[in-house]
């Protein structure tokens, strides 16, 4: 069953714990789909007060995206845009889609990926570096 994003939060504190919680899970799933490893990125949630969805946040070094229930029931909850790093708080040009875009994390991050072509390569070059680290530190250990 698919998760109802126009059910507000604001002034439940279930439903928002709810909200959030699925909001997070959903994003760990999409950041798995763009390839990131666990420490290429971060997911963090801010509850707000009572009269706000708060935000739910993959903050990656070349991606952030964004899911909130907008005042007044918008539909266009998620926002993703290019940063430089995990301390962008500004980046690029905000785009927007609806909430709903979460439920299909592959089709989201096809999307994203499409929209910006890089943001996923710096995470990509460092992995690859922390593999090289690795065989290198294997190499000194059975010399």
């Amino acid at each position: 069953m698919a998760y109802n994003y126009r059910k507000p939060v604001i002034n439940d504190a279930e439903r928002k714990k709810a909200f959030h919680l699925h909001c997070r899970r959903q994003l760990e799933r999409l950041a798995e789909e763009l390839g990131l490893d666990d420490d290429d990125y971060d997911i963090r949630s801010v509850l707000g007060g009572p009269a706000v969805s708060g935000e739910i946040i993959l903050h990656a070094d070349q991606l952030y995206v964004m899911a909130q229930q907008l005042p007044g029931g918008g539909r266009e909850g998620l926002m993703f845009r290019a940063c430089k790093s995990r301390k962008d708080y500004i980046g690029g040009q905000n785009h927007f889609l609806e909430l709903m875009w979460l439920d299909s994390p592959k089709t989201l991050a096809e999307h994203i990926k499409r929209i910006l072509p890089n943001c996923t390569q710096k995470a990509r070059r460092r992995t690859h570096e922390r593999r090289s680290d690795d065989r290198e530190l294997h190499s000194a250990e059975e010399d």
